[in-house]
């Protein structure tokens, strides 16, 4: 039972992660993976 260690912005980053690596594979290339803007 111990508290959950992960913020909002760390699962925002997770999500993008995959977004980004779904659209490399799709597109067979690279991708830069930006800063999360701070808000």
């Amino acid at each position: 039972d111990a508290p959950w260690r992960y913020s909002l912005r760390e699962g925002a980053k997770g999500v993008q992660l995959a977004e980004l690596a779904q659209k490399s594979w799709a597109e067979r290339r690279w991708i830069d993976v930006p800063s999360l803007a701070a808000r």
